[in-house]
């Protein structure tokens, strides 16, 4: 069976790391001075500041190439005052600031929903990342199989598999 290029999925992943870094980054160019904390609450924190929580919720394998994610992202933001009216101008700017997506690497992952709810004084501004990942795959023995399923014991290493790309740039010459 012969495959085009566009039928070969390139890798395609976005780490949960780089999803964290991609929010901190935002947070921080929008709202200089204020302190950000990772998931959890310590005692003697400075307000204001914000916390962001990632709850991944599922992985859902699509296709042997293709694997959809839901991300849950809860930002914890705590007033200089604790009052409800710095929270809410706070929620009009994470909106504003969130409601284009989020840029994580070279990929852009659309907000579709924001939800916000106050707990003890605390504004929290929650939304899922629905994305998909997806793996290189090559070709061995006419059949398309994902990068990870290699198996070197077999002889099947980078260097004696080719890519259907390595194969059409050889074509070409």
């Amino acid at each position: 069976m012969s495959y085009s290029q566009e039928e070969i999925p390139s890798t395609i992943k976005t780490p949960l790391i780089l999803i964290k870094e991609a929010i901190f980054k935002k947070l921080s160019s929008n709202f200089q001075g204020y302190k950000l904390y990772g998931e959890e609450i310590q005692q003697g924190f400075k307000r204001p500041c914000f916390f962001v929580q990632i709850i991944p919720v599922i992985d859902t394998m699509d296709h042997q190439f293709y694997k959809s994610r839901a991300i849950n992202i809860d930002i914890h933001y705590f007033s200089e005052n604790e009052t409800n009216h710095e929270n809410l101008l706070m929620l009009d700017q994470l909106n504003d600031v969130f409601s284009k997506g989020l840029k994580v690497d070279d990929r852009c992952i659309s907000i579709d929903e924001t939800t916000s709810n106050t707990i003890d004084g605390v504004l929290h501004f929650a939304f899922t990342l629905n994305y998909t990942d997806s793996e290189d795959g090559v070709i061995i023995d006419g059949v398309l199989v994902p990068k990870s399923e290699i198996n070197p014991d077999l002889g099947y290493t980078d260097d004696t598999t080719e890519t259907m790309q390595e194969l059409e740039i050889k074509e070409e010459l």
